[in-house]
């Protein structure tokens, strides 16, 4: 397995894991979390509460998988 970074699209960080990059959303990037829940549809985000699903979280892990990139730190 290879083993990488994450790096913030926002501020550059270099993030060890996904879980630590989702803490790091929710924490340093909280306005980001409130323009994606601001732009999903009610629909959806009754859909995702209606699951158990917290959509702080949701939109966190979403922010992580979408815009920021994987590192190989193996050269």
């Amino acid at each position: 397995m290879k083993q990488g970074t994450y790096v913030c699209p926002y501020c550059g960080a270099n993030i060890s894991t996904r879980e630590l990059a989702k803490t790091h959303v929710k924490q340093v990037h909280r306005d980001k979390i409130q323009e994606l829940l601001l732009k999903i549809s009610k629909r959806r985000l009754r859909n995702l509460t209606n699951k158990g699903v917290n959509p702080e979280e949701w939109a966190a892990g979403y922010i992580v998988a979408m815009f920021y990139s994987k590192v190989d730190s193996t050269f």
